[in-house]
């Protein structure tokens, strides 16, 4: 049976609706926790309903304030009913894990993420200049990232055919923001 997330909400009019769906989200460590939902009628699935226990029943609303694409406010049921306790961005302890990802060599890595409604990224050193400037993205939620992105280097590293690995690097050689040059694995040009 495929697992589901019960969650309940309403207009503030009193009444109330009880939902159940799949979930197709990850927002702690464990995998799919939480579901997609446009809560402030938008037309954007950019808010969440989060079962942070794993108990098949949303816990946590989770909002989109500002309609960026990232998670500004928590809020739990104060008790009445209502998602009305907001709780500090600090005390959501499960939001983050960590990631495995790639790097250009096909060296696998582990970093600390932090996670959005897109999925989670982790700032990186790809170049081994002991920064973190570069960045890796799970865009799809499955804890491995398939976007690597070199800022220093101008190099955009993707996992094509999702295997883990990455098979094809778009190069910004002049660094004017416009990829110049496409690179497949095996090519000259695709190693650092």
């Amino acid at each position: 049976m495929e697992p589901t997330i019960e969650y309940v909400f309403g207009s503030g009019n009193g009444t109330t609706q009880s939902w159940i769906s799949p979930p197709d989200l990850t927002l702690g460590p464990g995998g799919l926790d939480a579901v997609r939902i446009d809560f402030d009628g938008d037309g954007r699935l950019d808010d969440a309903m989060w079962d942070r226990d794993a108990d098949g029943r949303a816990d946590c609303s989770v909002l989109d304030l500002d309609d960026d694409g990232r998670l500004d406010a928590w809020f739990t049921d104060d008790g009445s009913g209502v998602w009305g306790q907001e709780i500090e961005q600090g005390e959501q302890e499960q939001r983050d894990g960590d990631l495995g990802w790639s790097d250009p060599t096909g060296e696998q890595h582990t970093s600390p993420a932090t996670t959005d409604l897109h999925g989670s990224c982790a700032s990186v050193d790809v170049a081994g200049d002991s920064g973190t400037d570069d960045r890796v993205c799970d865009r799809d939620s499955d804890g491995l990232a398939e976007i690597v992105l070199m800022r220093s280097g101008g190099r955009l590293y993707l996992d094509t055919d999702m295997d883990s690995r990455l098979d094809q690097v778009l190069v910004d050689t002049d660094l004017d923001g416009t990829a110049d040059v496409v690179y497949s694995v095996g090519q000259p040009g695709f190693a650092l």
